[in-house]
């Protein structure tokens, strides 16, 4: 029998065969095949693979903990906020670039620009967007800036309404809550302004500016209101009442000509609508 010492010993990789025993030999005497030995495993050999058998799951704890913990910095770092509030959306539009005095024309305190005083309210959500669209296109055709404001639905009350005695939803929504683009605000491009005679001109056309923007650089004293009905019998536009209506194209040809080529830097248009949808 071999001593522990020995097994324990540098040349553990060296083994050495037991003597064979007369049954050995007459076994290989009978089947003519050399018998064959396997040879012990070292004590050392064992306890590692038990060290590593027993170690394995603590290390996985171990780098799951870390993990967890790189995780949870990151996040307390970065909190998600979600989705942006109405009152945050109202905030972002108030700090609009376009919302300075400074800005060189036809932007800033000599800017042009056009509102519509006679929004649609109690319609539905598309006819509303048509409606913010193509004025938002009338006026970028009258070389002037669009005025927009939120999606209303009743504009004689700012409370929640109830639509068919069900459910409640907001009566007033930010206009970047659901549309982002030249009539929210973003920008036109280089080359995309109108000179008088309704040719390109080398200036960018000016961006959409808020309600409330409108209401400070623009003074009453210095806002021009143009009756929408009066307007179209000066210009020729045929309503549907009268006989063949005039075309959206006609509208807007019209409507951009006359307010290109006035001099009035605050137009507000009140009175019947520019665009119907009867």
């Amino acid at each position: 029998m071999l001593s522990l010492s020995r097994l324990l010993s540098a040349k553990d990789s060296t083994y050495e065969v037991l003597p064979t025993t007369s049954n050995d030999e007459n076994h290989h005497s009978k089947n003519g095949h050399t018998p064959h030995h396997t040879p012990p495993t070292s004590l050392k050999d064992v306890l590692t693979s038990r060290i590593v058998r027993r170690s394995g799951p603590f290390f996985l704890a171990l780098f799951l903990f870390l993990a967890f913990s790189r995780v949870r910095e990151y996040l307390e770092k970065k909190p998600y906020h979600g989705l942006p509030t109405y009152k945050e959306i109202f905030e972002y539009e108030k700090r609009l670039p376009q919302h300075k005095v400074d800005l060189q024309w036809p932007e800033g305190k000599d800017g042009r620009f056009l509102r519509f005083s006679t929004p649609y309210h109690n319609i539905g959500f598309n006819n509303q967007l048509q409606d913010i669209l193509m004025s938002a296109q009338l006026a970028y055709m009258s070389n002037r800036a669009y005025v927009f404001q939120p999606y209303m639905w009743n504009i004689s009350n700012p409370e929640p309404v109830q639509l068919e005695g069900k459910h409640y939803r907001t009566n007033i929504i930010p206009l970047n809550a659901f549309l982002e683009g030249p009539a929210a605000g973003g920008r036109y491009g280089p080359g995309t302004g109108f000179s008088k005679n309704g040719e390109r001109a080398p200036w960018e056309a000016p961006r959409s500016v808020s309600y409330d923007w409108y209401d400070e650089i623009c003074p009453p004293e210095r806002r021009t209101y143009l009756d929408t009905g009066e307007l179209r019998k000066k210009l020729g536009v045929i309503e549907e009442d009268r006989g063949p209506a005039s075309t959206t194209k006609e509208i807007l040809v019209a409507f951009s000509a006359y307010l290109r080529e006035i001099d009035d830097t605050c137009v507000t248009l009140t009175g019947d609508h520019v665009f119907t949808f009867r």
